[in-house]
């Protein structure tokens, strides 16, 4: 039979949306150069509107002028942080937005103690209290905490900030970051996201390199990424089909590209060269481009070895990294499918599920 070379006119979005971190919250304490101390002492009475939300500072006798913070005022948080009458800030999403595992919520301040922490909670009383990572002690710095979906924040649209040991704490501002990642029909996305992503522990969603060793005449093997990566590197994600993953970000990460095959698109059309072969990502696997492409925007990646290659199409194979089996969901009998987030599924779709203890990909 004659092969038909196949010609890409037209890029399917397979890829994610979103892969810029987007901001869900952000406020900083105005500085004491735009009110007077009393004159902010009664602006703060009353919650703030904030970047995707408000704010609400309680007890604000408790404002303080200190040379840690960047603007020479900060709001005080000290007490028993499992008392309700603790110095606390209330925060508040709008538009209906709730905290989701893979949120990013940066605290920064000063304090007392060397090892000191924010105590986030979604109760007043510091019940089921989570603690940021540590700052030092009268340095102005800031602190992370990631949402889990375990976690007594997840789902919640406000939640509050306290301190998180016995040490007296100095607020000052708070932002809320996520990447959000929607998963292509077929299960898999290329991805490629303008912030540092920490891939250590994502929940439903793997994360995914390709390595040149592992690129052959007919399949390209996936190599599982679980550490942080740097901005602007190209990973194929696997999911359930159609859903959305909050990705964390990260302050830094490790340089991949040298074990990565896996390219970034530049925004422009990428063509065939000669002594290369390169291939989308199409309808869960990769197309080879002969002629003339459709533009790769920068969110997106493509695939490139240094080498001809004959083969039009390359299939995954996930066998010897992941222990994911291809199946159809016809041929699966006696099992109940999973999402890989652990929900049963009653009719799966395109997409990675588990299966009496396996990793399947329903076709």
């Amino acid at each position: 039979m004659k092969q038909k070379l196949f010609t890409l006119l037209t890029l399917l979005v397979l890829c994610v949306t979103g892969a810029w971190a987007q901001t869900v919250f952000g406020y900083t304490l105005p500085g004491l150069g735009e009110l007077s101390l009393e004159a902010y002492k009664t602006a703060m009475a009353s919650a703030q509107t904030a970047t995707g939300g408000t704010i609400t500072l309680g007890n604000t006798s408790k404002l303080a002028t200190t040379t840690y913070t960047a603007n020479g005022i900060s709001y005080q948080l000290d007490g028993d942080p499992s008392a309700e009458n603790s110095k606390y800030v209330l925060v508040t999403l709008s538009n209906s937005n709730t905290l989701q595992a893979g949120d990013v919520i940066t605290v920064s301040g000063h304090s007392t103690k060397s090892t000191s922490m924010f105590g986030l909670c979604n109760l007043r009383n510091g019940t089921n209290m989570v603690k940021t990572s540590t700052m030092g002690k009268n340095i102005f710095s800031s602190c992370t905490y990631t949402v889990t979906s375990s976690d007594c924040l997840h789902g919640n649209s406000s939640f509050y900030i306290t301190r998180g040991d016995n040490s007296t704490l100095f607020f000052y501002s708070i932002t809320i970051n996520s990447v959000p990642a929607t998963i292509a029909a077929a299960g898999y996305s290329t991805f490629c996201s303008g912030s540092a992503l920490d891939l250590s522990d994502l929940t439903g969603v793997t994360a995914y390199k390709v390595e040149d060793a592992n690129v052959t005449s007919t399949s390209v093997t996936l190599t599982p990424v679980t550490e942080a990566v740097q901005a602007n590197t190209p990973l194929i994600l696997a999911g359930t089909g159609s859903e959305t993953y909050y990705i964390p970000t990260a302050t830094t990460g490790s340089d991949i590209s040298s074990t990565n095959v896996l390219k970034q698109g530049s925004g422009s059309a990428v063509s065939s060269e000669a002594g290369k072969t390169k291939y989308v990502l199409q309808g869960g696997s990769f197309k080879k481009i002969v002629a003339t492409a459709a533009t790769v925007p920068t969110t997106k990646a493509y695939l490139e070895v240094n080498r001809e290659l004959s083969a039009n199409e390359l299939t995954f194979d996930f066998s010897d990294v992941t222990g994911i089996e291809k199946v159809e969901a016809k041929k699966v009998e006696n099992g109940v499918f999973f999402n890989l987030a652990g929900q049963q599924v009653a009719q799966p779709t395109k997409g990675l599920y588990i299966v009496n203890g396996k990793k399947v990909i329903v076709k």
